[in-house]
């Protein structure tokens, strides 16, 4: 079984979003977009953190997604192995929908690392955003 075969069946297997938004009679069909976050990674295997949280954005309206969080999963899919492109075809997808990322957020020095997790929808705005 191909590596991509995998992660689609891992990402059906968690995924909370089972029927996707349908086009309506006279509306566009809905489109593909993110969640309004900036992503950086030092190296393929190396953690993925929030570069940037887009001012406006889906993730920026949640409130709970910080310049810095690691990200760890997406809809229950570990990403430390995935490829640019495979990170953000889990984390995009048709407009309306939701997507469940897990996250690390460092404290500081001396103190635990928070865990958590954030339901974000992807974009509801005319705007194209970004993973």
């Amino acid at each position: 079984m191909e590596r991509r075969d995998e992660i689609e069946m891992e990402r059906e297997s968690h995924s909370l979003n089972t029927d996707p938004p349908r086009a309506t009679a006279g509306l566009p069909p809905p489109r593909r977009c993110g969640v309004g976050l900036m992503l950086e990674q030092d190296g393929y295997g190396k953690p993925i953190f929030v570069a940037e949280v887009v001012a406006g954005g889906p993730s920026d309206r949640g409130g709970q997604i910080r310049k810095g969080d690691e990200l760890v999963f997406v809809e229950g899919v570990p990403i430390a192995r995935l490829s640019g492109e495979e990170l953000s075809s889990l984390i995009g997808g048709l407009e309306g929908t939701g997507v469940l990322l897990g996250l690390e957020r460092n404290m500081g020095p001396g103190q635990p690392v928070m865990r958590f997790e954030a339901f974000v929808n992807r974009c509801d705005t005319k705007a194209s955003l970004p993973c």
